[in-house]
């Protein structure tokens, strides 16, 4: 359904919930990826568009994914 609706995501990365979860923010990444997920934007300026593989997810911050 996401692939088909795809839907704008927004997303707060947090590296010990992620721990917690059992999961790392490379299998974040990567399952982002495989829905098709190429690009973020920080919450904080939305003025710039990143590659998701540029995605730094040691650091808790906010972000908007986006398809293309």
């Amino acid at each position: 359904m996401i692939t088909a609706l795809k839907p704008t995501l927004i997303i707060e990365i947090h590296p010990t919930s992620l721990k917690a979860a059992g999961a790392t923010g490379d299998k974040l990444k990567q399952l982002l990826q495989e829905l098709d997920y190429t690009s973020y934007v920080e919450m904080n300026d939305c003025d710039r568009t990143f590659a998701l593989q540029d995605l730094n997810t040691d650091v808790q911050r906010n972000v908007v994914m986006k398809m293309e």
